[in-house]
């Protein structure tokens, strides 16, 4: 309201003024004699360059601050939400204002223009090689990476801001040059926030202006003609460059993806002659890049974006098995095979660690074959009989037996593709809690996987609760479940809020005397034994791990690593007895709480 109020009152103040400058202006005009040229036509060659200087403004304003957000999100999504990712990159931006706007020395400058461009196909190809099935920088990509990024965005954000400096017109019209500036820095932020997550299924808008950038900033050059293209105009000689670069991508497709973005840059620089040249290229490669990134393969079932990330289902026929990707990380999968239909597979394969612990707690469930196999033999004997009133009498027996002897409840913080409920008995309650709703649609739709839909057939009670699982679970009753598996993640980062000392002792708290509560620590950027054995040390509870390694397939076996806690000593030694090692490490790290953590401690790989 006092925004409304405030905005209200700058516009009766504008027009107030405007109308006395109007009025100030009319009356001076009468004042003065009419001379031969004041009666002439305005220069429309000045307004036309005046309108090339405000379309300036206005692009070189919008693209940094669309980086802002483009940066923050790409790299938040992927390693972790905290304050230090949104600091980093607003940061910059606002220091390159500082630098450009303090008149720094030319030369500073020049070498900022000219490695700004550079930087900006470093960063492409690290994009582009993080996306393909045999990245040119490894597996750890984002934290070696994430340095570059902040690079490029911080020479970029300079190269930017040193045009708008530039374009700084005489005192009398800053107002319209902040104005203008102003409306780009929305139009950046408004792009990102508003325009974006309806284009895109995933963070392309962040490439994308990192391309848009790179074009905006190309200098200028002088290098000597191809001969052959000297026979034509600057157009055609365009077009020409354009086409090689479409066609030189086009080879490189199949052989790597740092070529895919090296060889046509290398191809501009050769052939092109003048600025204009060189765009006609480079716009090019930044659609073919784009595309490549955005729009789904034909394998792509399902590209969903919203507040919690980007999720892609896709179909992998050489090993006919359905795929879920929340960002780049694999979350989940199923065969399509009908005899491999519906047994779980990735972290959850049998033989692995949370595999034989949930068969060891639960036994083995039924399978949908053999409930199907009862139903009909079931109606079989009823047809027989012909006795209503004993089916109705032998049914609800079977309830009673059911329930009395039902396996113990299970609480799953992460729903993913619901591969648990693979090893779910008939009449066990199985509860998960899931914040994201589209990966809740992904789950119960037996068109992706049917996990959860086998699992209902088998009669299992399934729940999911919507929310954030914290605060879920904490509605649970006391001593309620048996086992309670926090495998929630965003990408490959497991929230910090859920591994806190609270969180952990409000989990123990949901536990029976013999439970046990499982994390799912499998991720590439961060090392999180040391929090772990820190946080069971305060709580005084047994503290074991165990990892997975890959099988011949890695979507079939993939790598997993688990720690478990317990308050029971008989439970203890039984994890001990399968193969469950007491947790150890050479690390040592401050307890996280609701009030501290710091992800940057345990990094796996640190920041180049």
């Amino acid at each position: 309201i006092v925004y409304i109020i405030y905005a209200f009152l700058v516009a009766i103040s504008g027009a107030v003024v405007y109308h006395r400058f109007k009025s100030d202006r009319i009356s001076s005009t009468l004042a003065e004699p009419k001379s031969a040229s004041s009666l002439t036509a305005p220069d429309d060659h000045n307004h036309l360059g005046e309108l090339k200087e405000y379309g300036a403004l206005f692009i070189y304003s919008m693209v940094p601050s669309s980086l802002v957000l483009g940066l923050t999100n790409y790299v938040t999504n992927e390693l972790s939400s905290i304050p230090f990712f949104w600091l980093a990159p607003l940061f910059l931006y606002l220091l390159s204002f500082v630098i450009v706007f303090s008149r720094p020395p030319a030369l500073l400058l020049k070498i900022i223009k000219a490695a700004a461009p550079i930087s900006v196909l470093a960063v492409v190809l690290l994009i582009t090689s993080a996306r393909s099935e045999e990245p040119l920088f490894g597996s750890d990509l984002v934290t070696t990476g994430l340095s570059l990024h902040l690079l490029s965005f911080f020479l970029v954000c300079c190269s930017c801001h040193a045009r708008l400096a530039e374009l700084r017109p005489d005192p009398r019209h800053l107002t319209p040059y902040y104005l203008t500036i102003s409306l780009g820095g929305i139009a950046g932020s408004s792009f990102n926030t508003f325009l974006a997550p309806a284009l895109f299924k995933t963070w392309a808008e962040y490439p994308l202006m990192f391309l848009t950038a790179g074009i905006l900033l190309t200098p200028s050059l002088a290098l000597p003609r191809i001969e052959i293209l000297k026979r034509f105009s600057s157009k055609v000689q365009s077009i020409s460059i354009a086409a090689a670069v479409f066609v030189s991508y086009l080879l490189c497709w199949f052989i790597h993806a740092a070529l895919q973005i090296l060889l046509p840059v290398m191809l501009c620089l050769l052939l092109s002659r003048t600025r204009m040249q060189l765009r006609a290229g480079l716009i090019v490669l930044s659609a073919l890049v784009v595309i490549n990134f955005c729009m789904p393969g034909d394998l792509t079932l399902l590209q969903s974006r919203n507040f919690f990330g980007s999720l892609t289902i896709c179909l992998d026929t050489s090993i006919k098995t359905c795929l879920f990707y929340h960002g780049t990380t694999m979350h989940g999968a199923e065969r399509l095979d009908p005899e491999w239909r519906g047994l779980p597979i990735t972290y959850y394969y049998p033989k692995g660690p949370m595999g034989s612990l949930l068969l060891k707690l639960f036994g083995p469930p039924e399978t949908l074959l053999e409930y199907q196999d009862k139903i009909k033999q079931r109606k079989r004997n009823i047809a027989a009989s012909g006795d209503e009133p004993a089916f109705a009498r032998s049914k609800r027996m079977t309830i009673q037996d059911r329930d009395s002897s039902k396996p113990a409840p299970m609480a799953v913080i992460g729903l993913g593709c619901g591969t648990t409920g693979a090893y779910a008995k008939a009449g066990q309650t199985v509860v998960y809690y899931e914040i994201d709703p589209k990966v809740i649609d992904i789950a119960e739709d037996p068109l992706y996987f049917t996990y959860l839909f086998q699992s209902r057939k088998r009669n299992v009670d399934v729940r999911i609760v919507s929310g954030d699982g914290r605060i879920g679970i904490q509605r649970a009753p006391y001593k309620f479940y048996k086992l309670i598996l926090v495998d929630a993640f965003s990408s490959d980062w497991i929230p910090t809020h859920l591994i806190t000392r609270e969180a952990a002792r409000m989990y123990l708290s949901k536990l029976r005397e013999d439970g046990i509560l499982a994390f799912n620590i499998s991720n590439h950027y961060f090392d999180l034994k040391p929090v772990l054995y820190v946080l069971a040390d305060e709580l005084k509870v047994h503290a074991l791990t165990k990892h997975g390694d890959d099988g011949a397939d890695d979507v079939e076996q993939s790598a997993s690593d688990w720690v478990l806690f317990t308050t029971n000593d008989a439970s203890a030694d039984m994890l001990k007895n399968e193969g469950w090692q007491p947790l150890k490490t050479d690390r040592r790290v401050r307890l996280w709480t609701d009030d501290y953590c710091s992800p940057l401690s345990v990094l796996i790989t640190p920041f180049s």
